[in-house]
């Protein structure tokens, strides 16, 4: 007999005694609980009824007093005599039934008592209601006085509909105590009958069960051998019936399992072996963000030993807190996939730095059914390409720091002798806000000359400095003064291949100084000019701001600027006129951010796409000017003139506002950014400026750009004596 007949006839027989027993238990409660229910229903009915004529009552009271302490308010007196009417008919319907419900000679009698109380109540209150709706009711006091004789009627009403409400639930309780002893006698009845049933199926259920379960237990027993590890069993059950085709499906499916285990373990040896290997870190995550629990080992040397299944924000967490929070942050929109997976890919962090190693991350998604099923994160040590690669650009500086050596020779030794003496006052400086002024003018100095390793350097410790109102610590200190050293020495190591002992002479100047002397000019006068030449060239130090200038337009998206430089041949002496020049380079730099549009702009306000800078010097008698001029989108006054306000400073008029623009913090730009908008600036060439004797003006018009002004009286003459 197969498994399946035994469990067939077993279930017949169980199901036999089931009607069995259920055909006795329906016969004895079918007719007690008939009776029972028409009686419960009926007082149930009742009892609900008279509850019922209690609320309505409690509702007609409380329009009642709504009706007197409304008096004066005519609409809601109207609003509320309504709604007394509708409960009052609502009464009547709930009486009149409540009439054909009773059978109860008792009940019957506090029916018509219920409906005497409401008809002597209800002619007192509707006078009532009519005076009060023609003013007749001074006061709440008054209405209440005046329905006070009918109360007995409305407390009355309340008594009898709480007695008959009483009295029905009470006999609702009788005949449900009265059911209660039918149906345990039923139960009683159909208990023993279900024993004796119970007793003859578990007999029967016995026998069977044993020739099901007996296999079935041995079989389980090598399954779990199976399980833990032992692939070499087999199930022999000697059945011929359901169990044993069992047995034998279960014993190919061991086979099977062995051999493709003996695969696996080969393929996971080798991967293993590449995993120790590499020299990259390969961690894959699930959807959740868990880590798996394989990875290459060069991950555990770099940020430890991972727990089984922990967050890989929470585990690069312990050697990196910031980028842990940052990797959760961006993976948590990865899983509400609120933007393309591109997008949200893209914005999970790809560089992190631990233990002075510098590490890029690049994620790989792997996708099952076009959803994301987990992803490859390979981490990558960069450090010693980013170290080859900042050798290889400071090389690259050298070099053409040397160019410029090779045509400007004054200018490079002055830029570097300026440098060096910058960070000598960067070292001793106590000032926070002469040690910003100075840090921003040797950036402004490093990328003049295209020394971007050293500006890059000064820009963090100038944010440094003001974000945390600090001056830099002595290790700070030392790396910059390390990168300004090494500049130094490898351009002094080079500087005496190229001669110092000339200086050059333009054709126009040398004609024009023979022409005066076959004029017969003084000699003297003429002496006067010739003791200029070895003075620097202004054409040398405009030339180089112009060079910044263009540079810095093309970073900026501003175009290709057209820049005009005029030196009118006025030369200057190079040592003294330096810190101008270096401090100078911030007004462009300003020029160039702050006040030039883009080219988009440009032509949207028609203008000329290219945007124009001037750089000019002249004489004027024995002054010296020099202006920078731009087209831009010129100064917001307004602007200017909150900011200056907000930090305490004079804005009553034009003066009070050049003054503010350069004023130690104070800047027309909403953000800094490494150019420009710290007010640092500004400030140092208003210094450099005055230490030469000097005097600032501003011009400007608002969408057509703005000129700085720069008068130094007697500055020509100075030139020739010193």
């Amino acid at each position: 007999m197969t498994v399946r007949a035994k469990l067939l006839a077993l279930g017949i027989l169980a199901g036999v005694f089931s009607m069995a027993v259920t055909g006795v238990g329906y016969l004895g409660l079918s007719k007690s609980t008939s009776y029972a229910d028409e009686i419960a229903e009926q007082h149930s009915a009742v009892s609900e009824q008279a509850a019922d004529v209690k609320v309505l009552m409690l509702q007609l009271r409380r329009y009642e007093k709504d009706l007197f302490l409304n008096l004066g308010n005519q609409k809601k007196m109207e609003g509320y005599t309504k709604k007394f009417k509708k409960k009052v008919k609502t009464m009547h319907v709930q009486l009149d039934a409540l009439e054909k419900l009773t059978k109860d000679e008792k009940d019957q009698a506090d029916v018509k008592v219920l409906r005497a109380n409401l008809e002597k109540y209800l002619p007192a209150m509707t006078a009532l209601q009519k005076m009060a709706l023609a003013g007749k009711i001074p006061t709440p006091q008054a209405g209440n006085k005046m329905i006070k004789p009918y109360k007995d009627y409305i407390r009355s009403l309340e008594g009898t509909a709480n007695n008959l409400a009483k009295r029905s639930n009470h006999r609702l309780h009788e005949a449900q105590k009265a059911q209660h002893r039918t149906a345990s006698t039923t139960t009683w009845l159909i208990a023993v009958l279900g024993i004796l049933a119970a007793v003859l199926s578990f007999v029967v259920s016995q026998s069977v069960s044993r020739s099901i379960t007996k296999p079935l237990n041995k079989t389980v027993n090598i399954l779990k051998s199976v399980a833990e590890g032992d692939l070499d069993v087999t199930i022999d059950l000697q059945r011929d019936d359901e169990l044993g085709q069992m047995g034998k499906a279960l014993n190919v499916a061991i086979k099977n399992t062995k051999s493709a285990y003996e695969t696996i373990e080969e393929r996971n040896t080798s991967m293993r072996m590449v995993l120790d290997n590499v020299d990259q870190g390969f961690i894959t995550i699930d959807g959740k963000g868990c880590m798996a629990q394989e990875h290459s080992a060069i991950v555990e040397d770099w940020f430890g030993e991972p727990h089984e299944r922990e967050l890989f924000s929470e585990y690069i967490s312990k050697s990196v807190p910031d980028f842990g929070e940052w990797f959760q942050i961006a993976w948590d929109e990865v899983e509400e996939g609120i933007m393309p997976l591109e997008v949200l890919m893209g914005q999970l962090p790809a560089r992190l730095t631990h233990n002075e190693h510098e590490f890029e991350l690049l994620y790989q998604p792997i996708m099952v059914n076009g959803e994301l099923q987990a992803c490859l994160v390979v981490i990558s040590d960069i450090t010693a390409t980013l170290e080859a690669q900042k050798l290889k650009n400071q090389q690259l500086e050298i070099v053409s720091l040397f160019q410029k050596l090779l045509k400007d020779r004054p200018g490079v030794m002055s830029f570097i002798d300026e440098s060096e003496k910058l960070m000598g006052s960067i070292k001793t400086s106590k000032d926070i806000t002469l040690l910003k002024r100075q840090l921003h003018t040797l950036k402004g100095n490093m990328a003049i000359f295209e020394v971007n390793s050293v500006a890059e350097v000064c820009h963090v410790l100038e944010d440094n400095v003001i974000n945390e109102t600090r001056a830099p610590n002595q290790e700070e200190i030392k790396e910059l003064e390390a990168q300004v050293k090494r500049v130094s020495q490898e351009i002094h190591s080079i500087s005496d291949s190229v001669s110092s002992d000339k200086f050059e002479v333009s054709n126009v100047e040398l004609h024009k100084v023979v022409e005066r002397l076959l004029d017969g000019v003084d000699a003297k006068e003429v002496a006067s000019e010739l003791l200029r030449w070895p003075l620097e060239p202004a054409e040398r130090p405009l030339q180089r701001i112009a060079d910044n200038a263009s540079r810095l337009a093309q970073r900026l998206g501003k175009g290709d600027l057209r820049i005009e430089q005029k030196g009118n041949e006025v030369r200057m002496g190079h040592e003294r006129w330096q810190p101008f020049w270096s401090s100078l380079v911030h007004v462009v730099r300003n020029a160039v951010d702050h006040g030039l549009e883009t080219p988009e702009e440009r032509e949207l306000a028609g203008k000329n796409p290219r945007g124009k800078l001037i750089l000019e010097t002249q004489y004027s008698g024995d002054d010296i000017l020099i202006n920078i001029s731009d087209d831009g989108r010129g100064i917001n006054w307004d602007a200017l003139r909150s900011k200056a306000k907000k930090i305490g400073l004079a804005h009553d008029n034009t003066v009070d506002l050049t003054d503010a623009l350069f004023s130690d913090g104070v800047s027309t730009k909403e953000a800094a950014t490494e150019v420009s908008g710290r007010g640092v600036g500004t400030a140092a060439v208003k210094q450099a400026c005055e230490e030469l004797g000097g005097q600032i003006n501003v011009s400007t018009e608002p969408g057509n750009g703005t000129t700085f002004s720069f008068r130094f009286p007697g500055a020509a003459k100075k030139e020739v004596a010193s």
